[in-house]
């Protein structure tokens, strides 16, 4: 008897605590400025899919790639790299306004590679932040609906 009034009550906690998973139907509408390079233009409107559904507006600001040689001993080429990926964007919901930064840092040891090898290096890293920024974006956006 205690059991099943205890099985009981935790069904009703758990069924009216109301949680509901995180929803990606959402439109989001991308806008930049002219300062983005071509291939991250290319992934951010492919992934944006217009509706009559829109309910977010992302306008890209400001897009920042660095490079950072560390440099040590008795060595003539850096011993590592940094990779520094800033993003600031703007997102509009409901008439309201937020400004985001967003900042991906990456290392990798640079003293081991040819230079051909160290360019490639340099290129799929990019590629990879690039990546990720999109999916923090997407991510910050939605949880803005919650």
């Amino acid at each position: 008897m205690k059991k099943s009034i205890a099985v009981l009550i935790l069904a009703l906690s758990v069924h009216g605590c109301g949680f509901n998973p995180l929803n990606y139907s959402s439109a989001i509408e991308f806008s930049a400025d002219n300062n983005l390079p071509n291939n991250f233009k290319d992934k951010i409107f492919n992934i944006s899919q217009l509706d009559n559904m829109t309910t977010s507006k992302v306008h890209i600001r400001e897009y920042k790639f660095e490079k950072y040689n560390v440099y040590g001993g008795n060595a003539l080429r850096s011993l590592e790299t940094e990779l520094k990926l800033v993003l600031i964007i703007e997102i509009e919901r409901n008439n309201e306004k937020k400004t985001k930064q967003f900042m991906i840092l990456k290392r990798y040891k640079s003293n081991e590679l040819n230079p051909l090898a160290q360019n490639e290096m340099l290129s799929m890293l990019r590629n990879e932040m690039e990546d990720e920024l999109i999916q923090q974006i997407i991510l910050e956006v939605n949880l803005i609906d919650l």
